[in-house]
């Protein structure tokens, strides 16, 4: 009887009646998203903003149509704050571009929201959007242009050796100075060649060996190293050149240049790469980061700089040696390179 009892009462509170609809939807919330990365080696900035979109139909279906995700009337604008004081504010334009790549998103049309002028390295960056009574903001201090050198030690007549006479590796040290508001370094080079076609043209190619990152303490003052070891360098352009025989309208290669640069980041870029990198370990939950306020996201600084002499990009050779390990090497002697003149020289 007890048990009759306590199923009426759960049947009471349930509901009199039974239905089978389900409400799969909680009410709607405007989510604003917010994506922007100043640039003070730039003059125009891009500022991505979103809404968060939510309805009764597939969310990949509602993904692909605009107005699931753009607003209709937003304000947005950047506060300039020197010294604790706003002392301008720029108004951003939307603009609509048609490069976004095909994905899970609408596109290749997109809104985004722009202005044009050199950024001040002193100051402070206030984002603010404004959409009927609700306001997102979020705050950024800038990375200023600064002199990266560090390729200048290598500009050596007979080029850089990354072998030996035995050869064996070589190990490089590159240095650079810790910038301020950077907190997250990351050193890369071009690797600029040439392929030579069986038509009698020439086809420049270049890529981009990220080398290594460096996280630092914000606060920090001091002069960074990083090891360059010659064998990586072979296999890389092992790993992203492919072997002379399958590139059937190529006649061979030629090496011409080295060009290194640093890219930097704020701490909360660093913070926002770091969380969203993918997970490795037996914990795929990852803590979620954003420093918009009101809003998800990013907003902050970044910057990238060659290494430079007298405002022209520095360009390092190779030495006979790491010449002849491109050519014969047990990494790239089947990509096709080859001298103009030597032992190994082209057809």
């Amino acid at each position: 009887m007890r048990g009759i009892k306590l199923l009426v009462s759960l049947i009471f509170l349930l509901g009199i009646s039974c239905s089978t609809e389900v409400e799969v939807n909680a009410p709607y919330e405007d989510v604003t998203v917010v994506y922007g990365l100043l640039d003070a080696n730039q003059t125009a900035h891009y500022i991505k903003v979103n809404k968060a979109f939510l309805g009764p139909a597939d969310a990949f279906e509602m993904a692909q149509v605009r107005d699931s995700s753009e607003y209709e009337n937003i304000n947005v604008e950047l506060s300039i704050i020197k010294n604790g004081t706003i002392t301008s504010t720029i108004i951003l334009r939307d603009t609509v571009l048609s490069n976004k790549k095909p994905g899970v998103f609408y596109g290749p049309a997109h809104t985004l929201y722009y202005f044009t002028r050199e950024l001040d390295g002193d100051a402070n960056y206030e984002l603010t959007i404004s959409n009927k009574n609700k306001k997102t903001t979020a705050t950024t201090a800038i990375i200023k242009p600064f002199e990266f050198s560090g390729g200048r030690r290598f500009l050596v007549n007979s080029g850089i050796s990354l072998v030996n006479a035995n050869e064996s590796s070589n190990t490089l040290e590159f240095e650079w100075a810790a910038v301020e508001n950077a907190v997250r370094y990351e050193l890369g080079v071009d690797i600029h060649y040439t392929n030579k076609l069986l038509d009698g043209t020439n086809e420049d190619k270049v890529f981009q060996w990220n080398i290594a990152t460096q996280v630092i303490n914000g606060t920090t003052s001091s002069t960074l190293e990083q090891d360059i070891f010659g064998e990586d360098f072979y296999q890389q352009i092992a790993a992203n050149i492919n072997p002379i025989a399958e590139d059937i309208n190529v006649k061979h290669r030629t090496f011409s240049h080295l060009e290194f640069h640093l890219s930097l980041a704020t701490d909360d870029l660093n913070t926002y790469v770091l969380v969203n990198e993918p997970a490795t370990g037996i914990l795929q939950e990852k803590p979620e980061f954003t420093n918009v306020e009101n809003g998800i996201g990013i907003f902050s600084s970044r910057t990238k700089q060659y290494s430079e002499s007298n405002g022209t990009r520095i360009q390092v050779k190779l030495n006979t040696t790491s010449m002849n390990e491109l050519y014969n090497g047990k990494y790239t002697k089947d990509r096709g390179f080859c001298a103009e003149s030597g032992p190994f020289q082209c057809d």
